[in-house]
């Protein structure tokens, strides 16, 4: 199923800001770095959304008389409340669901998942290549505090003439992830998953920028042993697909794959608080208040890499829209792109599903 079609109604521009070196983009999903909250700010599309909730309350005056207190007491808030409660929210590490700020992560050991009997000799062979690699980052636009965070990645090597893949995980992902995928192992391709702050052996508190620092940090770390970003093929799933569209903004990947994503944060958040909760626009408008943004149109807007977006119709927690049609809408025309909605899918896409449709994808590459 594509999409180009539609992609043909809205031309975008994207320039580069040499000040914190973040894409900055016109057009209707351009967002912008604000450095003091260490944040992106919405644009004024995402802003007309939430419109939406004075709509639902303008009709009695009780509703809009709560939705302007919410929204002028939320409003007096510090943006570091935001930031821990999203932190505490978005980044749980590994630990049954939970970590970063409100546990403690737990490491994960590649000897013992090696080990796990459920693999066939064949795949323990495959296995056999993972490698464990440790790096460090420090957080950007750390206002001064300078923190660093250890990160754990496991990776393996590819064999001649193959690409890597450089997956990058959803919001409770973690390194054992890496079983499913076998297929593309098997086939030699090289694979590298990584942990963000916060998450296993880290015990940083993350943040959104940070995120996107530690995802360049392993694309780099990929360069130095010989894998150019021509050869790497970007993969990122649910919030994954934030750092991946930050890393195709930065041109020069051989591809990228966009499963299960959002377009950005806080109208996830506003579809959750509806959908979820139970909470209408009205009641609570904390949408307009996050600290995270995940802009990923706006990344999207400057990638010239071949892309292919792929969603479940069944998806509660990102509606597939978000990423098969808003996303799509971003790329620029003439980019090679390819959708796939997969109707009896949810948010998590089976292995065996993937594989024909990605491998699809990346024989056009070749």
């Amino acid at each position: 199923m594509a999409f180009s079609g539609l992609a043909a109604e809205v031309v975008f521009t994207a320039s580069q800001n040499t000040a914190n070196n973040i894409p900055k983009a016109s057009g209707p999903y351009a967002h912008w770095y604000d450095a003091e909250r260490q944040a992106y700010r919405p644009s004024e599309a995402v802003k007309a959304s939430w419109a939406r909730g004075y709509a639902y309350a303008a009709d009695r005056p009780f509703r809009a008389a709560v939705y302007h207190i919410a929204d002028t007491l939320l409003g007096q808030l510090p943006p570091s409340i935001f930031r821990t409660v999203e932190a505490t929210y978005l980044f749980r590490g590994n630990s049954e669901n939970t970590g970063g700020l409100i546990a403690k992560p737990v490491p994960q050991s590649l000897a013992h998942f090696k080990r796990n009997s459920s693999f066939s000799a064949e795949e323990q062979k495959v296995l056999s290549r993972l490698q464990e690699l440790t790096f460090t980052t420090t957080e950007p636009f750390a206002s001064g505090r300078g923190s660093t965070a250890t990160h754990t990645a496991w990776f393996s090597p590819p064999a001649k003439g193959k690409p890597t893949i450089l997956y990058s995980p959803g919001q409770v992902g973690r390194l054992s992830n890496a079983r499913y995928f076998m297929p593309w192992l098997k086939a030699g391709y090289g694979f590298i998953i990584y942990e963000y702050p916060g998450y296993g052996k880290s015990r940083a508190a993350t943040s959104e920028p940070w995120i996107y620092e530690t995802a360049e940090t392993v694309s780099h770390l990929l360069v130095k042993k010989g894998i150019p970003k021509k050869q790497q093929i970007l993969w990122g799933y649910s919030m994954g697909g934030a750092p991946t569209a930050y890393l195709a903004s930065k041109e020069g990947y051989k591809a990228v794959i966009m499963q299960s994503t959002m377009h950005n944060f806080p109208e996830v958040v506003e579809h959750q608080m509806i959908t979820k909760w139970g909470i209408r626009h009205w009641v609570l408008p904390v949408y307009k208040h996050t600290i995270t943004q995940f802009p990923v149109q706006t990344f999207l807007q400057a990638n010239t890499s071949p892309i292919l977006f792929i969603h479940g119709k069944q998806d509660k927690d990102i509606p597939w829209q978000y990423n098969m049609m808003l996303n799509e809408l971003a790329v620029p025309n003439g980019v090679k792109k390819r959708g796939e909605l997969i109707p009896d899918a949810g948010h998590w896409i089976d292995t065996a599903v993937l594989e024909p449709r990605v491998n699809a994808f990346l024989k056009t590459l070749n």
